[in-house]
């Protein structure tokens, strides 16, 4: 597999923006299966209501699947543009209100003793004037991408 950075540049032209992590008590092959149940992520990803899954052409929910989640107000429109098992998966937003360009990673490291580094890599351009923006970019994705990290953790623990 390629470095996300090269693969990245495939899909946006946007430099990254942020990243995130969190070290869980689990293997990639135990977490994998909760990292990619895209409808599952309404029990962890803070303002995730709903989420849509349209299968892709083999009729499954890996690479060139489509969702259709609600985040808050807004409906975000994602397409799996990488998908290498118990590995990385990434995801391509359409544009919106919010942000344009923008493409997310998550990458699972395995850390030993039966732990897993996860990231979430962010590349994208907020909309809105320069507060916004980076309020955006340094406050709120980071901030929600983090306690989803947290809430997944706590999950698998229960």
């Amino acid at each position: 597999m390629k470095s996300i950075a090269q693969h990245a540049k495939g899909f946006t032209l946007q430099p990254e923006t942020f990243r995130v992590s969190h070290v869980f008590d689990r293997t990639p092959e135990q977490l994998w299966p909760e990292i990619v149940n895209h409808r599952g992520m309404v029990d962890w990803m803070p303002g995730i209501s709903s989420v849509e899954v349209i299968q892709n052409e083999e009729g499954t929910e890996g690479l060139g699947c489509k969702r259709v989640c609600q985040f808050g107000a807004e409906t975000l429109h994602e397409r799996i543009i990488l998908w290498e098992e118990n590995e990385a998966y990434g995801y391509k937003i359409a544009d919106n209100t919010l942000i344009s360009d923008h493409v997310a990673y998550v990458t699972l490291q395995a850390q030993g003793n039966e732990r897993t580094k996860v990231t979430w890599i962010q590349y994208m351009k907020p909309k809105g004037n320069f507060l916004k923006q980076w309020l955006m970019k340094k406050v709120m994705f980071p901030k929600t991408l983090k306690k989803g990290l947290r809430n997944l953790e706590k999950r698998m623990v229960a």
